[in-house]
């Protein structure tokens, strides 16, 4: 019996968003499940933008990790994984976890220089806890007439800060290309 037959998986779908996905399935309702909890699935599924990082996927992203963080299903249940994966196209062909930085963006964005960002430390857990919701409001608000550091720091501390706190499991199905930034995710 092939592995997908086991399961009759019940899959939720909790953000639907220019193609950022976020699903949770509970699999300790499944019959014959080996594991308890709930499995949070984020797609990537921006292949008209190969999935490249620039304000609006760092945008959707953040929008996807409030859904996470604070979704009734999940927000109880202490048992739960996150994968993020990157979904492929009708047959197969184009298929990208992420293309890294968008360097389209990056040369119209009128940043002559994008090595002058500001280099700030991330701080202690504490201090990014304690920060983060407002921080996470002026990322809403600057990401998009954001220069290219300014982009490259929303990323790292709105979204890769947030993956590397999160207090569960947390998987990057790599399943296609992956070059430059997309690796960090």
């Amino acid at each position: 019996m092939p592995p997908s037959a086991a399961f009759t998986q019940v899959v939720q779908t909790l953000f639907d968003k220019d193609g950022i996905i976020v699903t949770a399935a509970d699999m300790s309702k499944q019959p014959k499940a080996e594991i308890e909890g709930i499995v949070v699935t984020l797609f990537l599924h921006r292949h008209n933008e190969k999935n490249v990082i620039n304000p609006t996927m760092i945008s959707l992203l953040i929008d996807a990790l409030d859904t996470i963080d604070t979704h009734p299903m999940l927000a109880d249940n202490h048992n739960k994984a996150l994968i993020i994966t990157g979904v492929s196209l009708e047959g197969g062909n184009d298929k990208f976890f992420s293309n890294g930085l968008d360097l389209e963006w990056m040369l119209n964005s009128g940043d002559s220089n994008p090595g002058n960002g500001s280099n700030t430390e991330l701080g202690s857990d504490e201090e990014i806890t304690a920060n983060s919701d407002v921080a996470f409001e002026k990322a809403r608000e600057n990401v998009s007439s954001s220069t290219t550091s300014q982009m490259v720091e929303s990323f790292c501390s709105n979204v890769l800060a947030r993956i590397l706190v999160l207090p569960f499991l947390t998987i990057a199905a790599i399943n296609g290309h992956c070059i430059g930034a997309g690796l960090f995710i």
